[in-house]
């Protein structure tokens, strides 16, 4: 008996997986918390366990799990990334954060995104039915788009 892992499981799965790769300025971990950038030099400086960067000189990358993890660890964390900005960097992190076997999977989520969810930025709710075959097959039908067999096929 094979046992299918639940859709939300799954994308909880990738999440985690992809936030490991991804890659943060001190801006953007003081945008994170609500402060100025001098802020997240001086818990550089002062606060033990602040996590180091993974790329150092004028402008460090820290590892965005490590310094969120931190950020709410220290009663820091102002609020959660916006989903676009998270969105955002995630493709940006997309070549570092999987393996071959991955890639395709998470190129479809990059290839959905681009073609498929622009039609739903009024009406998000609808955007759930494409999990479905039959919900694909309904937008496709009142798209606009002129998409060829091969990008339905894969999207499919």
């Amino acid at each position: 008996m094979t046992v299918k892992t639940p859709p939300e499981l799954l994308d909880d799965r990738d999440l985690r997986h992809i936030r490991r790769y991804l890659k943060v300025t001190t801006g953007e971990i003081a945008d994170l918390a609500g402060k100025d950038p001098s802020a997240v030099t001086h818990w550089r400086k002062g606060k033990k366990g602040f996590p180091e960067p993974v790329v150092g000189g004028r402008s460090p990358l820290f590892r965005y799990e490590e310094a969120h993890d931190w950020l709410k660890e220290h009663n820091k964390l102002a609020h959660e990334p916006d989903p676009a900005w998270l969105w955002r960097k995630s493709v940006q992190a997309l070549h570092e954060s999987t393996g071959v076997a991955d890639r395709s999977r998470l190129r479809g989520y990059v290839t959905t995104m681009v073609v498929v969810v622009p039609d739903f930025l009024d009406d998000l709710d609808d955007f759930v039915e494409l999990r479905e075959t039959d919900g694909f097959d309904r937008w496709l039908d009142e798209t606009d788009r002129d998409l060829d067999t091969e990008t339905v096929e894969f999207l499919r």
